[in-house]
């Protein structure tokens, strides 16, 4: 019954490729990793920028004394 629910008959015109190994597996995490970090450091670079052009430097809510 299981295998009713699963088989597509078009799915057999394409090529059956073996599973990545480890190695493959650590370069799909890097790959994400980075990613994340790229678009991390997007967000705090569009921050500083907003806030300079805002004139507001992250002192919400609290007053620093100017000398």
């Amino acid at each position: 019954m299981k295998h009713e629910m699963v088989y597509v008959s078009f799915m057999e015109r394409y090529p059956r490729y073996p599973a990545g190994g480890f190695v493959h597996g650590v370069e799909i995490i890097a790959l994400g990793v980075a990613l994340f970090m790229l678009l991390e450091l997007e967000k705090l670079a569009l921050s500083k920028s907003r806030n300079k052009h805002d004139g507001n430097h992250g002192s919400q809510g609290r007053s620093e004394a100017k000398s």
